[in-house]
């Protein structure tokens, strides 16, 4: 298990106002409306992600850096007419 030092847990009171053992002991929905009051504003999470955050799966994928069999294959199709 992981232990923040003195210094870090001194940076984060001092950047959101509550200990670290107070951000932990809220559950997922106290610490949105926390941070709702805190910036007075809605949180809101889009339904499709975009290209940037996509932090899931192959991220060449995601990119079309690389080409799977298929898409070679169509690829080569529109090419050379096979």
């Amino acid at each position: 298990m992981f232990k923040l030092n003195n210094e870090s847990l001194a940076s984060i009171k001092y950047e959101t106002g509550l200990d670290v053992e107070q951000i932990s002991s809220m559950s997922c929905a106290e610490q949105n409306a926390w941070i709702e009051k805190r910036a007075n504003k809605k949180i809101t999470f889009p339904n499709q992600s975009k290209l940037i955050v996509a932090g899931r799966g192959n991220q060449l994928l995601v990119k079309h850096k690389y080409r799977t069999l298929d898409d070679l294959n169509i690829q080569s199709k529109k090419l050379f007419g096979f």
